[in-house]
Formats: structure tokens, sequence, C-alpha cells
């Protein structure tokens, strides 16, 4: 799990990002609602795949499909080649609670089994012992690459590199913008610079929040939420994936 292929130097948003090659981030998928990329999301196993419950909580699995191994979502339509239905969808069940987007994690089952390649691998899951603050981590995404033209969405796949913050200092960030924001909760984690820049967007929703770890990279974080893109003092907010280890294998048995 974790491993790229590095051979193929093929041209590949996140904003502050850049392209990527074909087989870098080969556990980053494409979720499609119908024909068009909607959401990211993260290959756990041959069998499921992980994202955010918001992308998916007001659709029917059907209307859903998985596209891995493709840098370029520009062409819009089916590719049998590469398109996988989705036949269930399980959203945990605490999502919404007690804020909007509270424990946003989703897992997508696939009709048929991923066939592992150069361009299509799982990721690893993270240690559930381990903080991972201050760590720097590579979110992906198709989405948004600058806030102020949010439909105008990444053709290839991009990526940036963040910084994980803690949780003390992501609350103290956001509450210097935003009096009585709260706190960040244990089930989020924050990752980016507070002198902005770089950060996911619109588009790149359920997509990986990835570290290092040795010879391979582990997931850390699920985009979920945040204030505009890449904006001074205010991280992007994702779904920690430690506090969900036990509800995600428990269901995919990874």
């Amino acid at each position: 799990c974790g491993r790229r292929f590095m051979g193929m130097n093929r041209s590949g948003r996140i904003v502050g990002g850049r392209n990527t090659f074909g087989g870098e981030f080969p556990w980053a998928v494409s979720v499609r609602l119908l024909t068009v990329h909607y959401c990211g999301g993260t290959i756990i196993n041959k069998h499921w795949v992980l994202t955010a419950a918001h992308c998916v909580k007001r659709y029917a699995p059907r209307y859903f499909r998985v596209r891995p191994g493709d840098n370029d979502v520009s062409v819009r339509g089916f590719r049998s080649d590469l398109d996988i239905q989705v036949v269930d969808i399980q959203i945990h069940p605490d999502f919404g609670k007690p804020r909007r987007y509270s424990n946003d994690v989703a897992l997508l089952k696939l009709k048929r089994p991923l066939e592992f390649d150069n361009f299509a691998q799982p990721i690893c899951l993270p240690d559930p012992d381990r903080d991972y603050s201050n760590r720097n981590a590579m979110v992906v995404g198709w989405g948004a690459t600058k806030e102020t033209d949010r439909e105008e969405r990444a053709k290839r796949l991009q990526k940036v590199e963040v910084q994980i913050i803690n949780n003390t200092i992501c609350t103290t960030w956001y509450s210097e913008v935003y009096h009585g924001f709260g706190d960040i909760y244990d089930y989020q984690i924050c990752a980016g610079y507070k002198e902005g820049g770089k950060d996911a967007c619109q588009g790149d929703s359920g997509g990986p929040l990835v570290t290092k770890v040795g010879d391979h990279f582990t997931l850390v974080g699920i985009v979920s939420a945040g204030v505009g893109c890449a904006r001074k003092h205010l991280p992007g907010i994702y779904s920690r994936v430690t506090v969900f280890l036990p509800w995600i294998q428990k269901i995919t048995g990874a």
C-alpha cells in the first residue's frame, strides 16, 4: 500500500499547486456524479473507496461511479474501461452531528473489484496512536484552482504540499478571524499555512491528505471543510482518519 509508480513522465486544482503525472498518486480517484467529476476519493482496497459524506449524502448509489487511474478528467462521459459503478454507500452514523461537517466520512462499495496496477493502488491507513502534527503532507484533487473562480476546475490532477497543524493552534488561528468560531474537534485535522496560499478548494472534497512514512504514503485526512480557499489564518479542515479507523476497518475489512 501507499507506494507510487515514478517511471512515467506524463504531464499530469488545488490552490497554489502543480500538475501531477500518471501513477504519482495511484490511490486518488475521481468520484463521478453520472458522467462528470464531482469529488475526490481514496482507494482503501479492491472493493472500497473512502470519500467525504457531504459529497454523497444527497444521491442514491446508482448515480455515482468511481474512476481510478486517470489524471485527466476533462472529458465528460462514461468510460467502460475505467469507470466502476457504486453499489452501496456507507455514511458515518454521526455525520452532521453536532456541526454540518462533523464526522464527514463515507465509504463507497464498488460493483466490481479494482484491478491494481501502476496507476491504481490502495493507500496505507494510519497508525491510530500517532498525531501527525507538524508533518509535511500532500493533498491532491481536481477542484477549483482559485477561490474567485470556483467553476473553473482543474483538468489534470493537482498536488500541493501543506503542513499538518496542531488542533489547538488551528483553533487559535480561526478564532483570530472568526470570534466565537469554537474548537477544531478531535475528529478533524488542519493542514495549510498561516500565511495561506496553498489549500484544497471546491471540487477537491473527499480527496486524500497523505504524508510519507518511511517508503510509503499514509492517509491522514479527507478533504472536508474550511472557510474560502488558501486564506491567511484559515487552513483547510480535514476529517482525521485515525479517529475513524475502527469504523473503516469494520466495514471494509482493511
